[in-house]
């Protein structure tokens, strides 16, 4: 949704992030895929251009987090990455993990961090309502 407002290197950095980070999770759960491949359509990118592998080092990871500069990009970052972790709706130890680094690193308050995780939240929740409304 806010993707669109990442420069066109960020964009490419985000999505080898999202793909990553969800790899190296406990696998793709099929609404990890579906928002996988919205995010590769909204960036207009092939998602077989993904390179990132985060699975072999947490240095990688941080490494990742350091091509995001700008804080408005942070901020998208982190409100995209979290709403993917809690699509599938079981918000894992790892994603947390992953969610406290990228807070820390980013250097969003606390505050912060709560407003965008409560926002990605209601977009999941309206997503989720929006789907059982029109399969009713």
């Amino acid at each position: 949704m806010y993707l669109i407002h990442l420069t066109e290197m960020e964009k490419h950095y985000f999505l080898d992030l999202a793909y990553g980070v969800i790899e190296k999770s406990q696998g793709l759960s099929s609404m990890d895929k579906v928002l996988l491949n919205e995010y590769s359509k909204e960036l207009n990118i092939d998602a077989d251009q993904c390179n990132i592998d985060l699975t072999k080092s947490h240095d990688m990871l941080a490494d990742a987090l350091t091509k995001f500069t700008r804080m408005a990009a942070r901020k998208i970052v982190y409100l995209e990455l979290v709403g993917l972790f809690l699509a599938d709706g079981h918000y894992a130890e790892h994603e947390q993990s992953v969610a406290r680094e990228m807070r820390e690193h980013f250097e969003l308050t606390d505050e912060v961090a709560e407003e965008l995780f409560s926002v990605a939240k209601g977009f999941i929740d309206m997503y989720r309502k929006g789907a059982e409304l029109i399969s009713a």
